[in-house]
């Protein structure tokens, strides 16, 4: 393979349940070299570290170091590093998402090199109110602003909805969703807070995610969903919801009767008054 036809693209998150997928999927692509961060390379699947066309750099999001070495000759970087909780606890969404967004723009842009940024965010980032959509939001704009003042990030947003593995549909997806969480908890949001079901299929997200990495973007977002991608101009703050307050005081009454003071943390978070 002609060296000079190869296209290096650095993994964040690579060890996790959708950067994982994306980075098996990536070693599949012709003309492609992966680079993948990872915490622990004991941990590293053997087919990683046996593979020639890709690297495996030990570190973490706050480790100025791995990150240079990671973004090294990169022409594209796939953020999918976060941690996914709906409220915010010893400020882990803060460090990981938020700080750790900061150290990887700050090696890019120390870096000049060009570089297309693949931020993994949430089909949650505007609607809803809890801790982990919050954190989400704030990245987007963060990485805008950024985006704005070096030009030498091309920054690409994908908020994507809930990931499933069935392949038979939203429905089994949903059902998959409920089983591995709490399903009173997610049968409640569904039923009583009034919000589409955002589910897309695992492999139906990989897929766009490797075909992104060759699409110019500008300052767009992509939402993924179902068999939808949209395309959008900008980073629109979250909408108001009317039935915000019904649906609190709904939380609150439930909360009571079942005596389960977890669902209304939970779903005040998400649909608390604005």
């Amino acid at each position: 393979m002609d060296k000079n036809s190869i296209t290096t693209v650095a993994v964040t998150g690579a060890t996790g349940f959708i950067g994982g997928a994306l980075v098996t999927e990536l070693i599949r692509e012709d003309g492609v070299f992966v680079k993948v961060l990872v915490r622990d390379r004991r941990k590293t699947p053997a087919a990683w570290l046996q593979n020639k066309r890709v690297k495996v750099v030990e570190g973490d999001l706050h480790d100025s170091n791995s990150l240079s070495e990671l973004i090294k000759n990169a022409a594209v970087v796939y953020h999918m590093a976060a941690v996914l909780r709906i409220y915010e606890k010893n400020g882990e969404l803060q460090k990981t998402n938020i700080d750790g967004l900061v150290a990887l723009l700050n090696a890019i842009t120390k870096s000049s090199q060009k570089v297309k940024l693949i931020f993994a965010s949430s089909i949650d980032a505007t609607r809803s109110k809890s801790d982990y959509a919050k954190s989400k939001l704030r990245g987007e704009k963060l990485l805008l602003e950024v985006a704005k003042k070096k030009k030498n990030i091309e920054p690409l947003i994908v908020r994507f909805g809930n990931v499933g593995q069935a392949e038979e549909g939203v429905l089994a997806g949903v059902e998959q969703i409920i089983k591995k969480n709490n399903w009173q908890s997610h049968v409640l949001y569904y039923l009583l807070g009034n919000k589409f079901i955002y589910h897309i299929e695992k492999k139906a997200l990989i897929k766009q995610l490797v075909k992104m990495k060759n699409t110019s973007t500008g300052l767009k977002v992509a939402e993924l969903f179902g068999k939808e991608v949209m395309i959008k101009d900008s980073v629109a703050p979250p909408k108001k919801n009317l039935l915000a307050p019904v649906i609190f005081e709904v939380w609150k009454m439930l909360a009571k009767i079942t005596k389960r003071g977890d669902l209304l943390i939970y779903f005040s978070l998400r649909n608390g008054p604005n």
